[in-house]
This record gives C-alpha cells, structure tokens and sequence, in this order.
C-alpha cells in the first residue's frame, strides 16, 4: 500500500494524494486489526508486533507524503516557471522585431508625410473660400501634424533606449500630457476625467514607451465604446506611498473569461480589423518596470483596465 501512497503524492493534486494515504491507510488497518489476530490468536506479543507494522505503516506514509508531494510540487512549479520564461522569451523577441520594423518605417514615413502636408497647404491656398473643403483639409492637416508627432515620439524612444538622459517631471503632469495627447488622436471621443489634485505628486522619469502603452489601452477602451454605439470613455488615477493606479473604463461589450486568460500573453483582437498587438505590447512595457495590467468586466457594462505602476521603479534619482 505504500507504492500507490508514493504514486499518488508524486502525480495528483495535494488533497487527492491525501485522500490516497487516507483510504490505504484505513484498508491496511482493517487488513492488519482483523485478518492477522483472528489467523494468529490474541497473543500479546503479536498484538505489539502488529501494532508496531500499524505505526511504521502510518509513519511510511506521511514521509512519502511529505517528501515525495514537495519534490513533485517543486518540480512542477519547476516546470511551470520554466514555460512562463520560454514565453516571455518568445513575446520579447517578437517586440524587438516589431520595434526595428517600427523604427525603420518611421524613417520611411517622413517622406511621404511631408508630401502630403504640402500637397494640403497648397490644396488651402487654392481655395481659399470653401470653408467646407478647408475644414476637411484642417482635419486632415491635425491628423499629418499627429502622424509626424508620433514619428518624432518613436524616434525619441529609440533615442533613449541608447541611453540618453530622461528628463524629469511631475507625476500630474506625465498624466495630463498623455491624456492631452491621446485626446488629439480621438477627439470623437467624450472623455469623463477623475483626476483629483494627487497629495502625493513626486517626480518621476517615465521612458516614452510607458507612455505609448497607456494610450494603447485608452484606444483600445475607445473603440470597444464605439463598437457599442457609445463615446464615452472614463479615466482615474490616484497615487499612494507605493503605487500609481490608473483606471480605464469604456462602455463596450465587455471581455469574457477566454479573453482575459490570453490578454497580453497571446496575439488576439475582438475588432474586425485589429491585429491584436497593443495589449502585448502594453503589457511587456509595463512588465519591464514592474507594472501590471488586468481587465475586468464591469457590472454595468464594459470592461474596466486597471494600470498599476510601482511608485519605486518610477521615481527620479
């Protein structure tokens, strides 16, 4: 009865094991208490002799209990932390070919962006009294003017990767700024701000890839808004002695159980036409100061992302 202790503690769950050790342990007393004295008589050494093979029994069986379920939960854990950094390795390199694809379409677009930006000036100047024609060429000139900032923040992220000093600046600010920025990318969006003057408002030195992640997941909260005929999108922050939380909230569809197990780890998009990069790439930015994500959805509605970012990892030397 000892060998299915042993298999037991080596391949099932802990309270299963247990369950083993229990059931052999009560069929090795019955067989023990009842076959052997009424076969041998009630003789009182072999009554002490049975009880004895009784304890060694009970004593066999928490060892192998013991030791043998924390090697095999070891070596699970083992494994398990072995596939989480197998993982991470594989998404990590993924990043990296995406940021030097990045990198050099953004050298790529320079040209073209300021072609187009000419192209509209000269559309302006040719006529100068249609108003509706020069609202839509200001829209479009807003939307070139947001592209070459966006090619300018990449080029400065990559400038920092190279080691280059981070200026500092205050936590309210880092907020605002982002906030600002993402509002001139979606300005269809009704945006509900919940952001108190912070008693706790230290200098911090944020890299621009924490930065582009946040607006990621504030893209990502707008267009489950607008897949759901909403356009609203609310936004929250506090900041405490040890962490900076950051809470998003849209009026979408919500997130099911499936899609929260593969968000950030695994490539998916609930949009037609998304390709399912932004949670990931937020994610392994985030992670790289010890921050985290995590997606739930709401009572009434919509997912709520959470940001939570340690105050430690952020603040200036």
């Amino acid at each position: 009865y000892l060998i299915p202790i042993a298999i037991a503690a080596a391949a099932l769950p802990s309270l299963y094991a247990w369950g083993v050790t229990v059931i052999a342990v009560g069929v090795y007393s019955a067989l023990l208490f009842t076959t052997l004295p009424a076969s041998h008589g009630n003789h009182g050494g072999f009554a002490m002799h049975v009880f004895g093979m009784w304890v060694t029994f009970i004593i066999g069986g928490l060892l192998l209990m013991t030791f043998v379920a924390g090697m095999a939960a070891a070596v699970r854990q083992r494994d398990h932390s072995l596939a989480r950094a197998r993982e991470q390795m594989l998404r990590n390199e993924q990043v990296t070919a995406l940021g030097a694809l990045a990198a050099g379409a953004a050298h790529e677009l320079s040209t073209p962006l300021s072609t187009m930006t000419m192209i509209v000036g000269e559309l302006q100047e040719r006529n100068p009294d249609d108003q509706n024609f020069n609202q839509d060429l200001a829209t479009l000139q807003q939307q070139l003017t947001l592209c070459s900032h966006q090619i300018d923040h990449l080029l400065g992220a990559a400038e920092q990767a190279r080691g280059e000093d981070v200026a500092p600046m205050q936590l309210s600010q880092w907020l605002a700024g982002v906030i600002d920025r993402w509002r001139l990318m979606r300005p269809e969006i009704q945006t509900k701000l919940s952001l108190p003057t912070l008693a706790n408002d230290p200098q911090i030195i944020l890299d621009d890839s924490v930065s582009q992640s946040m607006i990621n997941l504030l893209n990502n909260a707008a267009d489950a808004s607008l897949e759901n005929n909403s356009s609203r999108v609310s936004i929250a922050a506090r900041c405490d002695d040890s962490v900076v939380e950051i809470s998003i909230q849209d009026e979408g569809k919500g997130i099911s159980e499936s899609e929260r197990a593969r968000a950030g780890r695994l490539r998916f998009s609930s949009k037609s036409d998304g390709r399912g990069l932004g949670l990931i790439l937020s994610h392994v930015n985030l992670e790289r100061i010890g921050g985290e994500v995590s997606l739930d959805t709401r009572e009434s509605g919509g997912t709520h992302t959470q940001i939570r970012l340690p105050l430690a990892a952020l603040l200036a030397q």
